[in-house]
């Protein structure tokens, strides 16, 4: 099924391979704005330079116009293994793909509320769209894709109807 989408898969596979570690900020707090999807990108556009990663970025164009044209099980084995089970936010895409949805959405959810019992692939197609499509196209419209307007999802219930309370990196110590 993905065999079709090679430079798509790759890209997207490279997307999810970072290196460093973006969770040590120290006392920089410039750093603080320096995260996880911040790192997924520099690392995929690292790998466009290697010459181990031999993708093609105008077929990749078109594979990924071609993705948003499948159906819902080629998005949902994206993020499963042989077996057809999900991978959890350790191995597979749910854990970045909510990360987006939450930073997309930051004025409905505050980063890390979403858990991994909530993902979707909607998140998977808004990550590609905002974090891929949009960093390596900027200012084309992917042409069969409509970005959701609000970050509700229908399986959510009524878990996130209103904005969180915001979160707020600093330790607040109360006497």
């Amino acid at each position: 099924m993905t065999k079709k989408l090679v430079n798509f898969t790759k890209t997207l596979c490279n997307y999810m391979a970072p290196n460093g570690d973006y969770g040590d900020t120290g006392d920089d707090k410039s750093e603080y704005e320096y995260g996880i999807l911040t790192e997924y990108v520099i690392e995929m556009f690292a790998g466009f330079d290697s010459k181990y990663f031999n993708v093609d970025i105008h077929q990749l164009k078109l594979e990924i116009i071609a993705a948003y044209d499948l159906d819902a099980c080629f998005w949902q084995a994206l993020n499963q293994d042989e077996l057809g089970r999900q991978y959890d936010n350790d191995y597979g895409f749910s854990d970045v793909a909510i990360r987006n949805w939450e930073e997309y959405f930051s004025d409905e959810f505050n980063l890390f509320t979403v858990r991994d019992e909530f993902y979707h692939i909607d998140m998977l197609k808004l990550l590609v769209k905002v974090q891929i499509w949009d960093r390596i196209f900027p200012n084309e419209e992917l042409p069969n894709y409509q970005a959701p307007q609000i970050g509700q999802l229908l399986h959510f219930g009524d878990h996130f109807t209103k904005k969180l309370t915001p979160w707020n990196s600093a330790i607040i110590i109360k006497d």
